[in-house]
């Protein structure tokens, strides 16, 4: 008996999922706080599937917004994934890649737990870098 409660103890230890984790920053908006653009937007990171999961749901009024200057209609609820490449609590750094008529679109996320910041670069395959700061709740 004494073995199996060792052995069980050195799988835990020697596992590293057994300390994973997920975090979670949500009531996010535009670092200015003005734009009531969003009734859901949150991010979710999972240590254990090296993953961040962005769940965003557009009010009527901030969809209408958006559309209004983009090409590509985009649609009231979006799910994006990212790699996560980088994890030190408080850090996370993920990276997606999305493609569009006009290319290809490398897009990374910055996330600090502590201060519930978010920063975004897109980077454009046939135009300048973009960025989008949020403040989370």
């Amino acid at each position: 008996m004494k073995k199996l409660f060792l052995i069980l103890i050195l799988l835990f230890i020697g596992n590293g999922t057994a300390f994973a984790k997920i975090y979670k920053v949500e009531k996010c908006d535009y670092d200015s706080g003005t734009n009531n653009t969003w009734e859901k937007f949150e991010y979710i990171i999972d240590t254990n599937k090296s993953n961040i999961t962005v769940n965003r749901i557009f009010t009527d009024e901030g969809l209408d917004r958006i559309n209004t200057f983009n090409d590509t209609k985009i649609s009231k609820i979006q799910t994006l994934d990212y790699k996560l490449i980088y994890f030190n609590y408080p850090y996370a750094k993920g990276t997606r890649t999305s493609a569009n008529s006009e290319g290809k679109n490398n897009w990374e996320t910055d996330i600090n737990l502590e201060t519930k910041r978010v920063f975004e670069l897109i980077k454009f395959e046939n135009s300048s870098d973009f960025i989008q700061k949020f403040i989370c709740k």
